[in-house]
């Protein structure tokens, strides 16, 4: 929905779902132990690019990384 409504830049989305997609295939492979980490390495790609403007900091992403902060954030 971000994407589509032009509140992402393609390039920062892409990337972004393509890191879940691996994170969703180690977690079925049964190697889920690094999710966390494979999770919060997303959520700075995300926020890196809310800082360099890439990223719309009131669209859906931000709200649900605000409402879902990762531990120590």
């Amino acid at each position: 929905y971000q994407q589509g409504e032009g509140g992402i830049n393609p390039q920062v989305a892409g990337k972004a779902r393509e890191k879940l997609r691996k994170t969703v295939r180690k977690i079925q492979e049964g190697r889920g132990d690094s999710v966390v980490s494979h999770v919060a390495d997303v959520y700075r790609d995300l926020m890196k690019a809310q800082e360099k403007g890439e990223m719309d900091p009131s669209g859906p992403v931000s709200e649900f990384m605000r409402e879902w902060p990762l531990p120590g954030r």
